[in-house]
């Protein structure tokens, strides 16, 4: 069984971004007037892209510097 900490930068990113979509998303649904799920994806999906997105182009191979 693996810990948290021994995950890598990009995997702990990408569970928060995961989970901060899932609650974000959960609190939309119930404040807004909003009746469909489908409809709140419509929205939200864009910015979910662009979080994932980011992270992988913060935390990718090319982030990484090289050792002389």
């Amino acid at each position: 069984m693996t810990r948290c900490s021994d995950w890598s930068r990009w995997t702990m990113a990408l569970l928060g971004i995961g989970l901060f979509f899932l609650v974000a998303n959960y609190l939309l649904l119930l404040l807004l007037p909003i009746h469909s799920l489908m409809a709140l994806l419509e929205m939200s999906l864009p910015y979910l892209g662009s979080a994932v997105l980011t992270v992988l182009w913060l935390y990718g191979p090319a982030a990484r510097p090289t050792v002389a």
